[in-house]
């Protein structure tokens, strides 16, 4: 599975005194490990506009990508819940 990303410019996010970044391109490459295990590998191209050390942006990416991971687990265990009452209520409504 892949979930990518890039930049976009919007009015809803107006010009403003601060640096913009650009994101070229970015994304998750999912791959399955087994039953209940994946391998997600992120990559990021990007554009920061600014010169900033690399520890800065390691530790901010860092915490991007634990914030979306656990946004991503939450997704697929609703996801899950969702499944599994699809399939019960399919189950009882089939049974006479």
């Amino acid at each position: 599975m892949y979930l990518v990303s890039n930049s976009v410019n919007t009015p809803q996010c107006p010009v403003t005194n601060f640096v913009r970044g650009l994101v070229i391109e970015s994304g998750f490459i999912i791959e399955p490990r087994g039953k209940t295990t994946s391998l997600m590998t992120y990559v990021v191209q990007a554009d920061i506009n600014i010169w900033v050390p690399a520890f800065v942006i390691q530790q901010v990416l860092k915490a991007q990508v634990v914030d979306v991971i656990a946004q991503i687990r939450l997704y697929f265990h609703a996801k899950r819940r969702y499944e599994a009452n699809v399939k019960r209520t399919v189950r009882v409504e089939a049974e006479p």
